[in-house]
């Protein structure tokens, strides 16, 4: 039925109306549709003006009518189906309502409005794909519609897709600059990029726009945390759960971030709390449980922690392996976020336990992705022609992974090898860009891990080389699959894996023991020397800190990390302190200044003990640029290794600058990188292997300059040897060829 030409009383009242509903006068504006809707009860207009506010009085049955009377009169009034949408979505319909903003999208295609209300739609039942595509659509119409590219970008940050959610919300920043909310989008996707400093940074603008807000906090706090700093990012989640009080993630989230910072006993509370909110959680039974501490506080804290992270994988193991009361989504959130990693920073054999800890991956793997745990149905070169050769790595960059591993790929001999490389991190660098363009094929690996496990899969590789297993959880989980006949990996974090799916450990010949094959489950392959074609760095960019200028003599540094730093090296320390008066002992500091308080206040009472000030002794180093750490160590007289784990990446940069280490050797791997760099540039004088050979070779050489300037000039015209060794790269290619013939 058509209504009557529109009188100017109606028109009028129309008018008034709809000022006073933009003004947000909803009760006028009612009040002046409804004397519209008594001049003619059949009008349009009237009856979907008095729906709009109604819908804005929540009288939500009364709006459906008023907006079935229109749909009655103007079967093709497409604004009524998309109003009457929203309406039967906040009563809770949402069958009927999408199928109303569906039915409005078939009168006009192009009604963006629509499109928009039915990707929110979409998105609150979790169809992503299909609000992904709406508001594609959406913004081919209304380019710079801020709510679209906001929404967009977080569907897509959700895909994993963070590249393409960094430009959408950037772009919805740069329309609303100084809102919040705009502000904390940005730190969540530059955090999920690994852009730490630039997501600190919109975090702190987010909080000062919307201090009243806990995702504000929220956001910072993860940032902070993941840079390292987990001393503020307690701070800030401990704000946001001020803010936003007992809610079971922001409590986690505080909980492990406690833990991170060495706060253990408050870390554990919070997530008991948490446990019994979501005893679903396994994950967090994971964080609690198998909580170490970063440092140490003795000899005595090490082994009660050990015991503890002992009692919590047994008590993983009892909830996992009797295969009750767990969810494989819960579990696999899990293991994709925990790995063993402060355990083999400890003094002492894990073999054993980094072998259990992994058959709990591989329970969980196994049933998480049957289709990737069978056995392979082709055999090492079946195919013909060259060896297909896959490379993984969260760390294909500037890490001490893409600078010892990444030779591997790009000397890689193209006329008998064809290189398959998926970089699964979110930072890309120059050494990346390398790596790529000598690879024969070079992908960003996808976020999912079936589609990383199905990319790998299609390929039919001959071998599949995992550079740094141990190191991001995520490589845990991708090594417990078989994705290739003959599956190894390289000593990027080394120690065992204890996989049964990892055949071969590519390791250093000169930094491993005799009998070394006893503390791994895969089967050992040494390498010639240290296995890697390791790039000389560039010195000449060194330069020295302003705070380097006044320091006493001898300056002794250690570049390790503090978690490194075992009560053990205190003692040690201290000896050589007392032996050497007047010495500057230098450590770096971490991110977080209570790890620095409590590190700074062991040392000093062990020195102390030995009779020596540590307010004139030790200094502590803030964080600083490569330039400036080059500058630092070429300004050391001695650089002390630390004992049980020794430098890698750091000792090459030492080297490099002509820097003498003292070396402590133990008896696993991980204890003698720096040593197998000694023997390589034949200086085994200033390797150690007990406490008083430690302390003697250190002193003997700080106290006489002239040995110490004939020490550095030795290292600089032998240091050749440790750079840039292709010879390594060959080795690793014949090993390829023998073991995938064996397997044929």
């Amino acid at each position: 039925m058509a209504s009557t030409p529109i009188s100017p009383a109606l028109m009028s009242h129309l008018q008034l109306g709809m000022q006073h509903l933009q003004t947000g006068n909803v009760r006028e504006a009612d009040a002046e549709f409804r004397q519209a809707l008594e001049l003619d009860e059949n009008n349009v207009q009237a009856n979907y003006a008095c729906a709009l506010a109604s819908y804005q009085f929540n009288r939500l049955t009364e709006a459906e009518q008023f907006l079935r009377r229109v749909i009655q009169l103007q079967p093709y009034f497409y604004p009524a189906f998309n109003t009457l949408g929203i309406t039967l979505r906040a009563a809770g319909n949402d069958a009927e309502g999408i199928a109303a903003l569906e039915h409005a999208l078939e009168i006009n295609g192009d009604y963006a409005e629509a499109q928009f209300n039915l990707a929110l739609a979409f998105a609150d039942i979790s169809e992503r794909a299909k609000a992904i595509n709406l508001y594609r659509r959406v913004l081919t119409l209304k380019p710079d519609f801020t709510p679209a590219l906001t929404n967009l970008g977080n569907l897509l940050r959700a895909e994993n897709e963070f590249d393409e959610a960094l430009v959408l919300l950037q772009k919805a920043k740069n329309n609303s600059p100084h809102t919040g909310s705009a502000e904390i989008n940005m730190a969540l996707v530059l955090t999920d990029l690994g852009r730490y400093p630039e997501a600190i940074a919109a975090g702190e603008r987010a909080t000062k726009l919307e201090p009243a807000l806990f995702e504000s906090w929220e956001a910072l706090g993860h940032a902070q945390l993941l840079a390292g700093d987990s001393g503020r990012g307690v701070v800030s989640l401990a704000r946001a759960n001020e803010l936003h009080p007992n809610v079971p993630q922001l409590q986690y989230d505080l909980g492990v971030a406690l833990i991170a910072n060495g706060d253990l006993a408050s870390g554990r509370a919070t997530l008991d709390v948490v446990a019994g909110l979501r005893p679903e959680w396994i994950k967090v039974l994971f964080e609690r449980d198998l909580a170490l501490p970063p440092l140490y506080e003795n000899q005595h804290h090490i082994a009660t922690s050990r015991a503890a992270w002992i009692a919590g994988l047994e008590k993983i193991e009892a909830r996992l392996f009797d295969g009750k009361d767990w969810s494989i989504d819960e579990a696999m959130t899990a293991v994709s976020a925990h790995s063993a990693f402060y355990l083999n920073y400890q003094d002492t054999d894990n073999t054993a336990l980094q072998k259990r800890f992994a058959r709990v991956v591989e329970y969980v793997v196994q049933r998480a992705y049957p289709q990737f745990t069978k056995p392979i149905t082709w055999k090492s070169g079946a195919h013909g022609g060259r060896l297909r050769v896959g490379f993984t790595s969260a760390y294909l960059r500037k890490h001490s992974v893409g600078y010892f591993f990444g030779a591997w790929i790009t000397e890689l001999d193209q006329t008998k090898f064809e290189s398959f490389v998926w970089h699964a991190g979110e930072i890309s660098d120059a050494v990346t860009d390398k790596i790529r363009a000598k690879s024969a094929h070079f992908s960003a690996a996808p976020y999912n891990m079936a589609r990383f496990a199905e990319a790998i899969l299609v390929v039919k590789l001959d071998v599949l080389i995992h550079l740094d297993v141990g190191m991001h959880p995520h490589a845990q989980v991708l090594a417990a699959m078989r994705l290739a006949p003959i599956q190894c990996v390289a000593y990027g974090h080394p120690v065992t894996t204890g996989l049964a799916s990892i055949d071969y450990y590519l390791s250093a010949d000169a930094a491993e023991p005799e009998n070394a094959q006893a503390v791994y489950s895969e089967k050992l392959i040494r390498l010639p020397k240290l296995g890697v074609c390791y790039p000389l760095p560039d010195i000449s960019q060194r330069t020295l800190p302003d705070m380097l200028g006044k320091r006493k003599k001898p300056f002794l540094l250690c570049v390790q990390r503090l978690f490194k730093v075992l009560p053990h090296m205190d003692q040690l320390v201290a000896q050589i302190a007392r032996q050497l008066p007047g010495c500057t002992m230098a450590f770096f500091a971490s991110l977080s200044p209570s790890l620095n308080q409590s590190f700074v206040k062991r040392i000093s009472g062990v020195m102390r003990e030995h009779g020596v000030d540590p307010a004139t002794t030790l200094q502590m180093l803030p964080s600083m640029t490569y330039a400036h750490f080059l500058g630092t160590v070429g300004a050391a007289d001695l650089v002390l290794d630390t004992t049980h784990f020794s430098g890698g990446n750091s000792s090459f940069d030492t080297f490099a600058v002509g820097t003498p280490i003292i070396a402590y050797e133990g008896n696993m791997m991980r204890a003698r990188q720096t040593s197998a760099m000694l023997r390589i540039m034949n200086i085994p004088e200033l390797i150690a292997d007990s406490d008083d050979a430690y302390v003697a070779t250190v002193v003997a050489l700080a106290k006489d300059p002239q040995r110490l300037r004939e020490t550095r000039a030795r290292i600089m015209t032998s240091r050749d040897a440790l750079f840039n060794d292709a010879s390594t790269v060959r080795a690793l290619e014949k090993t390829l060829a023998r073991i995938t013939s064996h397997a044929r």
